[in-house]
């Protein structure tokens, strides 16, 4: 996108298209999945049970690895608890 600023300058950005979000691909209406409608994504709620030590320090990290969320072509990533104090 260009855009006219001031004094004939001009401004240039990069935005992602609304239809294939900067994919390039537009999935017909008649192939899409009826729970993600196309976007390859479906919206989960996920519970993680943490059993923290006894006696963990301030700042003591817990990792799940790739338990964060996750999308088409990326790698899932990691939830991280964080011991405070």
């Amino acid at each position: 996108m260009r855009q006219t600023m001031v004094m004939g300058q001009f401004k240039e950005m990069k935005i992602d298209c609304d239809v294939c979000t900067g994919s390039g691909e537009i999935t017909p209406e008649g192939n899409k999945c009826k729970d993600c409608n196309g976007k390859k994504v479906v919206n989960q709620k996920k519970v993680i049970e943490v059993s923290i030590d006894k006696g963990s320090p301030d700042g003591d990290k817990y990792i799940f690895h790739g338990e964060a969320d996750e999308y088409p072509e990326k790698e899932a990533g990691d939830v991280v608890f964080l011991v405070s104090q």
